[in-house]
C-alpha cells in the first residue's frame, strides 16, 4: 500500500509510513520556534567562537554567516532573523549603516554591536542607531549568554538550553 509524500494522518502500522508531523514553529511544541540567527562578522575566527559557543548554550535556531556589510544587509533582507550578532567594522558597507538599514526595515528586530571598537562615542553610536546591546570583543561567553537573556526578556523566547 502506498501514501502520499504528504501523509499527516493514518496508523503508521497501517501504512508503513509514520506520519508527517508540522514542525515545531507551527505547532507549539516545548521546544519552541525555530530562531534564525545572523553572524556578521569580516574576522572568520570570530564568526567560528560565537557559533560555536551559540550551538552550545541554545536550541532551536538557524545560523546564517557574513563576513562583509552588503553580505550580512543582504543575508539580514532574505532571512528576516529574529536576532543579529553584528560587527561594526566590516568591508564594503560598515555595521552602522548595516544597522540603521535593519531598523528601518525591522524596528523590533533584535541586533547585537560585537566589537572590538568600543569607544564611548562608538558604543553611543549604535546605541542611538538601535543596537539592543553592546558585546566588547574579545568577549567572554557570558556577555553572549547576557544578550541571550536580553533578547528573552524582550520578547519571551527563551532560547537557553536549561
Amino acid at each position: 500500500m502506498t501514501t502520499p509524500d504528504n501523509a499527516t494522518t493514518g496508523n503508521p502500522e497501517q501504512t508503513g509510513v509514520a506520519p508527517r508531523r508540522p514542525p515545531s514553529h507551527i505547532t507549539g511544541d516545548p521546544v519552541g520556534p525555530r530562531i534564525d540567527v545572523l553572524i556578521a562578522d569580516d574576522t572568520r575566527p570570530t564568526r567560528q567562537v560565537l557559533a560555536s559557543l551559540l550551538r552550545e548554550v541554545t536550541s532551536g535556531i538557524k545560523m546564517e554567516q557574513a563576513d562583509d556589510g552588503k553580505e550580512a544587509l543582504a543575508a539580514w533582507r532574505k532571512m528576516q532573523p529574529r536576532i543579529t550578532f553584528l560587527d561594526i567594522d566590516m568591508p564594503l558597507q560598515d555595521g552602522l549603516s548595516v544597522l540603521k538599514a535593519i531598523r528601518k526595515a525591522s524596528p523590533t528586530a533584535f541586533v547585537a554591536i560585537v566589537s572590538g571598537n568600543s569607544s564611548s562615542q562608538n558604543v553611543r553610536a549604535a546605541l542611538d542607531a538601535g543596537a539592543n546591546g553592546f558585546v566588547v570583543k574579545p568577549f567572554k561567553p557570558q556577555r553572549i549568554i547576557d544578550m541571550l537573556e536580553r533578547y528573552a526578556q524582550v520578547t519571551g523566547h527563551d532560547l537557553m538550553r536549561r
